[in-house]
């Protein structure tokens, strides 16, 4: 009787061996198996700047109306204006001639090849 008490005894301690040895062995080939987790996204390449919006055709179109009111020929004066505005960050300067000063690169806009052609 003692040596069927002590054969089970020796079964329930070699199955929990085997056990804790197969265990083990399923939670290395576990880890390995595992993806790697995805590497941190990179950091933006510019510094995000909120960009402001930009002007309509709509704009320029209102400010050289008011630009090319008392020109002679209108509509050549309107098609260069709103060229120049699009060109110059939709600026127009003020009056109806002259202050080219007020908008940093109207004097040097060239239409067709040809300098200074901005009304």
């Amino acid at each position: 009787m003692a040596s069927k008490a002590f054969l089970f005894l020796v079964l329930v301690i070699s199955v929990l061996l085997l056990n804790n040895s197969v265990m083990s062995v399923v939670e290395e080939s576990a880890a390995e198996s595992a993806y790697p987790p995805p590497p941190p996204p990179p950091p933006p390449r510019h510094p995000t700047v909120a960009i402001p919006p930009k002007k309509s055709y709509q704009f320029c179109v209102q400010k050289c109306e008011a630009r090319c009111k008392g020109h002679r020929r209108i509509k050549p004066c309107m098609k260069a204006c709103t060229h120049c505005c699009k060109r110059s960050n939709q600026c127009v300067p003020p009056g109806t001639s002259g202050n080219q000063q007020a908008c940093s690169n109207w004097t040097y806009i060239a239409i067709h090849g040809v300098s200074t052609q901005c009304p």
